[in-house]
């Protein structure tokens, strides 16, 4: 767990996991929230959907759910807590080192070829620069898509979050 509260200690993070915290306190304050959403949303042109899983709780809070809204980086989300589970089983070594080739490197990242990085690493860039290339290698070491998928499903989401690589 330790690596875990290091790694959220980032503002944009706690802004983040106060939210969930918030709307996962209690079932009962899920309207509220809901009613508070469609004030803020109101007189903002553009439809919202706001979908978030307490893993450990399971528990769900969804705003426009049925609506389907394309998923940009954040698919990065669950390959990423995938990644921190396995550390916190120590089923991974966050302090190991994985080499970038020209095969490992994308588009919108600040990797070079030839470049090194512990998973830690990797995981940082993933979450604060977006970095396609650092989220791109974490899924290939954590075993692909449908590892992440099927690890997603244990936890009782219904979504694949289309991670198919």
């Amino acid at each position: 767990m330790a690596l875990l509260s290091s790694f959220y200690r980032k503002p944009k993070f706690l802004c983040t996991l106060f939210i969930c915290t918030t709307i996962f306190l209690s079932t009962t304050c899920q309207p509220s929230i809901k009613q508070r959403i469609n004030n803020i949303t109101s007189s903002i042109p553009g439809t919202f959907g706001i979908s978030a899983l307490h893993i450990e709780k399971n528990k769900r809070f969804d705003y426009n759910s049925k609506i389907r809204f394309p998923m940009a980086s954040t698919y990065k989300i669950p390959i990423a807590a995938y990644c921190m589970s396995l550390i916190e089983k120590k089923a991974i070594n966050p302090k190991s080192k994985k080499l970038f080739t020209n095969y490992d490197l994308q588009r919108c990242s600040v990797i070079k070829k030839g470049q090194t990085f512990t998973i830690e690493e990797l995981l940082k860039m993933d979450s604060e620069k977006s970095d396609n290339a650092a989220s791109d290698m974490i899924l290939k070491i954590v075993g692909g898509g449908k590892a992440v998928t099927n690890w997603l499903q244990k936890q009782g989401t219904y979504c694949s979050c289309c991670l198919y690589k």
